[in-house]
This record gives C-alpha cells, structure tokens and sequence, in this order.
C-alpha cells in the first residue's frame, strides 16, 4: 500500500469485518472529514480486523491533517505484528495533540514502533499510557524520545495505571526538564517507589511549570515523602498545587507531620512566612484513612491549610498571614517579647482582614477582598480551632448568657494579633507610625 493511492472499495473490502458505521468513520477520516471524532473507532476488537487492516488504520490515521482537536484514543491488547504496524503507520502525522493508548503492551522494544510519533510531531501536547504494561526498557526508549523532542510541546503525561513497579526515573525525570511547558505529571498505581521519588524529587527542585504531580496508590512511604518535602522546601519558585500522595499505606504519621510542616514551619513567624503557600491539595481522597493516621487534631489543621493556600492562591502574603494567627489560636507558635508603636493596632488589625497588595484596585472590589478575607477567617478558626468552639444558633444567640462563638473569636483575633506584633513589628508598614 506506500507509495500507492487505495481506493475506497479496497479499503472496505479491508475493513469488511467491521460495522458498517465503523467502515463509514474510517472513509471519512481518510478524506480529511474534519467532523468524525477518531476516538469513534475505539471499540474495534483486535480480532475483528487482520494485521494488514490494523496497519492500514494506522496510516489513513496516520495520513489525516484534521483529526478532531488532536484526538488518537485507542484500547487494546493487540499482539506484536498488529501494534507495530499500525503505530508504523501514525508516526507520519504531525497532527495529533493527543495520544491516547489503554491497555497496549510496550514492554522490551515495543514502545520503540512509537518512537517517530513521540519524537517529531509538532503538535503533541498529551501522552496518555493508560493501564499499559511498562518496563525499565520502555521507559528508556520513552525516555529518549522526549529528549529528542524537536518542539518543546509536552504539556501533560500520564502513565496512569501503567505497571512500572520501582523503577530509576531519572531519564524521564532529564527528558521533562528540557520541557518548559509540562503542566502535569501522573504517576498514579504505577508501582513506583524510592528509586522514582529520587528522581522526582530532583524534578521538585528545579521544575519552573510542573502543576502537578500524582503518586497515589504508590509503594511510597514516609522515606519519600522526606526526599520530596525537603525538594519543594528548596524550591522556593515552584509552582506545584497538587502533590496527591493519598492510598500510599506506607506514609505514617511522621511522614505526613512532614507534610504538615512543610505547608505551616510553626517553629517561628520567619519559618511560617518561608512556609509553602502554593501547594493546595494532597490527594483526591485523603479522608479517614489519614485522619486515622493523623488524629483529628492534626489532620483538621491539614485541611485547613490547604484551604488557605486554595484561597489565597497567587498571594502567598496573604496565606501567610492567616496562618501566622491560626497557628497562634491553635498555641502552636513561639512568640517572643517586643513592644508595640503606640496607635499601630489598627493598622495591625487590617493586615490580617484586607489584602491591600493591590493600590490599582477601586473600591468595590477592596470591599469584597475584606468580606471574603474576614469570612474566610472566621471559618477556618472556628471549623478548625482545637477544642472546638460553639456556634449559636440564632434563637440560642438570644438566650444566651455565656460568651458566645462570635465573641471568643473576638478575642481570640485581637489577643493573637497583639501577641504577634509584639515580636515582629517589622512585619507592619503604616504612615505616621514614628509619630
């Protein structure tokens, strides 16, 4: 067939096995339709077509200048000669931006019939290699296709699923340096452990772009968590948010205090203003089990850091902030002795409730940085002050004769803000303060 123009009635008379929809989807794909979806052809079974039929797919995919928004998604378990001819057949299209293999086997130099694929299409952005099976050869020869990467496009990879067990990543982790882009990387229930966290770890400490990066349902425990906190520590520039360590039974309560401390050092103001502010969640499905692990106490305060990070995100300023006085509400930070620039408390008091980084903003949206600063406030220390404190209903409110929810936090708010500008008037910047 290269070199040689088929005709249609060649092509269904290859195809005759298929639905008549499916052979209608590949005409249509061969003449450049740029309405058919290329993912409507994923449900053919590797019975229903022959290796000459799966390497004749290949190239008409291979062929087509529109496939809809970039989309190559394929489930199969395909036998040696059916893969290598039909991915011998997409590696002449530059026009997929996402790849999508399920189920495939790519062990040994399987992942090799991908290479040109991999390495010279322009356009690729997301490689997905969904439940395949992958081994120290696979990953190489991945590997080297991304450090030849001729158009730094790489956005996301995901080799979710894909049965790795602890393999050294440290050719991945060069490839992905090179790619300024990467946005996500998932790892998840790939079997991977300490020899893949070294190398993540050095990905953690220099990555500018990477979002990213899920290790769930791992073989990680408490030994890699250290080697990734101490990385993102160093890293004082990354832009990681999620960081998804949830289902890894190996992380005890040593390795998530870890984690704890690496978002809030409370040991002092300075170590909680160096803390980490960007990281916003740990996994998809943390919930009881680490609870269990954790205890409440601790594990609530988790959740709540994590909010403000969410909350705040883009100003770690103000994250910091927050959690400055929620680690003075929980007694949980070293406050020293200084004194207080008479007529500084209010000042001090706005510092916490408005973020006034932003002298362009009118005044509107001043107002609804204060309400939703000072909401924000109220129900993280209240949701997660340790003993809990009561909230009122408002026909209790009124029959109260106890100090109410609202007025401990009062008190609370102003004693914590005192206590810490005592130590560290510096922090504060107002007119007239020498005054």
């Amino acid at each position: 067939m290269n070199g040689f123009v088929v005709s249609d009635a060649d092509d269904m008379n290859l195809f005759r096995s298929l639905e008549e929809e499916q052979v209608d989807h590949i005409l249509r794909i061969k003449h450049d339709d740029p309405h058919v979806e290329v993912d409507a052809l994923d449900d053919i079974g590797v019975k229903e077509l022959s290796a000459k039929a799966w390497a004749r797919l290949g190239q008409i995919i291979g062929n087509a200048a529109h496939p809809p928004d970039g989309y190559c998604v394929f489930e199969s378990q395909f036998d040696d000669i059916q893969q290598s001819g039909f991915c011998r057949g997409l590696q002449t299209n530059e026009h997929i931006n996402h790849f999508i293999f399920r189920s495939f086997d790519l062990r040994l130099s399987r992942m090799g019939c991908l290479d040109s694929l991999l390495t010279c299409n322009p356009s690729l952005k997301y490689i997905w290699l969904r439940d395949c099976t992958l081994d120290s050869t696979a990953i190489d020869l991945l590997s080297t296709a991304l450090l030849g990467r001729l158009s730094d496009t790489l956005t996301y990879l995901r080799l979710q699923g894909s049965r790795l067990g602890d393999v050294d990543l440290g050719k991945l982790v060069e490839a992905l340096m090179r790619n300024v882009h990467l946005e996500w990387l998932n790892l998840d229930k790939t079997g991977i452990g300490s020899k893949a966290c070294e190398s993540l770890a050095k990905l953690l400490s220099n990555h500018p772009t990477l979002n990213s990066l899920e290790l769930s349902d791992n073989a990680i425990g408490d030994d890699e968590v250290s080697l990734l906190v101490d990385s993102l520590t160093e890293n004082t520039n990354s832009n990681l948010e999620e960081l998804c360590l949830d289902g890894n039974e190996g992380i005890t309560s040593m390795g998530w205090s870890m984690l704890l401390k690496l978002l809030c050092n409370s040991s002092t103001i300075e170590n909680v203003l160096k803390s980490n502010h960007t990281l916003r969640s740990l996994g998809w499905f943390l919930g009881k089990a680490v609870e269990r692990v954790m205890g409440t106490k601790d594990y609530n305060i988790l959740r709540a850091l994590l909010e403000v990070n969410s909350k705040f995100e883009g100003n770690e300023m103000a994250a910091a902030r927050l959690k400055i006085l929620l680690c003075h509400t929980w007694s949980d930070l070293n406050i020293g002795v200084s004194s207080v620039p008479t007529g500084a408390l209010p000042r001090i008091l706005a510092w916490f409730v408005l973020d006034d980084s932003d002298d362009e903003a009118d005044d509107n949206d001043d107002e609804d940085d204060e309400a939703d600063t000072s909401s924000l406030l109220t129900k993280t220390i209240i949701e997660y002050h340790w003993p809990p404190l009561k909230i009122w209903r408002k026909e209790e409110f009124r029959k109260a004769t106890i100090p109410t929810a609202k007025s401990k936090l009062g008190v609370i708010r102003l004693d914590s803000v005192y206590r810490i500008v005592r130590h560290r008037p510096d922090l504060f910047s107002w007119r007239g303060a020498s005054e």
